[in-house]
């Protein structure tokens, strides 16, 4: 029973809140689902305790994030905060936050379901080169390769990036150099093979060559290195799972 006049002691299902701006909305959160990033641990709520004694009531302004993304993002780290994203901008969104706050979860979460669920390559390079994800490099440069043609989505997907490497442009151009030189390799295995019964597909090394060769040393060791990602975790997937040890003998009490 409260004695009246005592002070209240927080419970252990009590959650401090954290207020965030973001572009003209108000965002008010449990503060334990930020401690789950170094970024915001070391940076965000660091500098909001500084302040906190001058402006108690002013919440927290996020620069060069949107709304949006924003929102995407609580979706994928706090349930109640709707429905959990889906289709690619919302994917994106919170690949795009995770990778820069560094919530690890999160962006595991996102890559997995970009993975899935994310039918263009052209994005699936241009988010592989902007967020660190080299797994996604064999599947998006096999996809190029294989699409009929090259739409003018896909144009318009690898033209929007930029990086330390390569201008958008210069991504496009070695996209489509890459793609010819593949199936024109391509072809003439298939011719090969017609005139040879011993003919066979080229080794991954001659297809790394000619990925190191058009798109340069460093992409082509993120590339090896997603093929190495893929080919572990297909490993891990063939391996016997042990079996959950029996529950125990049930036994039945005396009757008395």
């Amino acid at each position: 029973m409260a004695v009246p006049g005592a002070a209240l002691q927080p419970d252990p299902v009590f959650f401090p809140m954290a207020e965030f701006q973001v572009e003209g909305f108000l965002f008010r959160v449990p503060l334990y689902i930020f401690q789950q990033s170094q970024f915001f641990r070391e940076n965000v709520l660091a500098q909001s305790q500084r302040e906190a004694a001058a402006e108690a009531d002013a919440p927290y302004e996020l620069q060069d994030t949107t709304a949006a993304e924003f929102r995407d993002l609580l979706r994928c780290i706090l349930p109640m905060a709707g429905p959990f994203p889906s289709g690619a901008t919302a994917l994106t969104n919170v690949l795009k936050l995770a990778t820069r706050w560094k919530f690890d979860f999160a962006r595991r979460v996102a890559i997995r379901k970009i993975a899935y669920t994310v039918d263009s390559p052209a994005l699936k390079l241009v988010l592989a080169r902007a967020y660190a994800v080299p797994e996604f490099l064999p599947s998006a440069l096999g996809g190029l390769v294989d699409a009929p043609a090259l739409e003018v989505d896909d144009y318009e997907v690898l033209g929007r990036t930029e990086s330390a490497e390569a201008s958008s442009l210069e991504l496009v151009a070695k996209v489509v150099k890459y793609r010819e030189r593949a199936r024109r390799a391509r072809c003439e295995r298939k011719e090969q093979k017609r005139e040879s019964a011993a003919a066979t597909d080229p080794d991954p090394a001659q297809r790394r060559r000619l990925v190191e060769e058009i798109f340069g040393a460093e992409f082509a060791r993120d590339y090896r290195k997603g093929e190495e990602i893929i080919a572990a975790r297909a490993m891990a997937l063939t391996q016997p799972q042990p079996r959950p040890p029996p529950p125990p003998a049930h036994r039945s009490r005396p009757c008395l």
